[in-house]
């Protein structure tokens, strides 16, 4: 199985985590953010309804004009209910598309929430990490403690201290197995030599296996030693 480069790590982690963290809800954001686009709406269909009925003939002061210029029941009456409805259902459809948009406009501003709060706890999550690395913090509990004194908590500190501490790890076997190869060391000194540096007496034991098959390659130059390092290197990620 192919080991996850860096980067991979990173992006599988946060992934996970937008998927799987409670982040302000919903409902919570649009309290805050957002637009209530119900209440504006229902707002709007009461005053719809209201000035509907206000311009129908038979209301108030409609009804009295009619009466008193004597058209009540006459066409003029059907002409302003005809028209009062015209007006109504104008305004009914201004509301419903103002209602959708509104809806739209909060779905965007929760998704660009949430894909900001993404962002930047990616880019904390990778900076601690490769501050983690170029440290050389190999061991995960100082990698943590180191991540946790920059101000990251619970699972970003976790992840942000695996990442970094197998970054670093990764590099200090990489620096071992070049100077185990160029130097010609056996397979006991690179035992103790990988020990010295922190490796776990596991890896001390693979490097020492390795130091033993690279002797034979001691007299080569340096640029091809490099090579075949960087071809072991490759197959053990695959």
């Amino acid at each position: 199985m192919k080991t996850p480069t860096l980067e991979e790590f990173i992006k599988t982690y946060v992934e996970n985590k937008a998927k799987s963290e409670t982040r302000e809800s919903y409902a919570d954001w649009l309290m805050k953010n957002g637009v209530n686009a119900e209440k504006i709406y229902r707002e709007a269909q009461s005053v719809i309804n209201s000035d509907y009925a206000r311009a129908l003939a038979g209301y108030g002061k409609n009804a009295e004009s009619l009466h008193r210029l004597g058209l009540t029941g006459s066409g003029y009456s059907d002409y302003l209910n005809g028209k009062a409805y015209s007006v109504m259902q104008s305004q009914k459809q201004k509301a419903l598309s103002d209602y959708a948009d509104n809806v739209r406009k909060n779905t965007k501003g929760y998704s660009d929430y949430i894909a900001d709060l993404t962002k930047a706890q990616d880019e904390k999550i990778r900076k601690t990490i490769n501050d983690i690395t170029s440290k050389g913090l190999i061991n995960f509990d100082d990698a943590y403690n180191y991540a946790v004194s920059i101000g990251l908590t619970g699972d970003d500190a976790k992840a942000a201290a695996k990442g970094g501490s197998d970054a670093a790890r990764g590099a200090l076997k990489e620096e071992i197995m070049k100077t185990v190869g160029k130097s010609a060391f056996t397979k006991n000194e690179a035992y103790n030599y990988s020990l010295g540096l922190g490796l776990t007496e596991e890896e001390a034991a693979e490097i020492a296996v390795y130091a033993e098959k690279m002797n034979k390659y001691s007299e080569l130059p340096d640029s091809v030693i490099d090579e075949i390092i960087n071809e072991i290197n490759k197959n053990s990620k695959k």
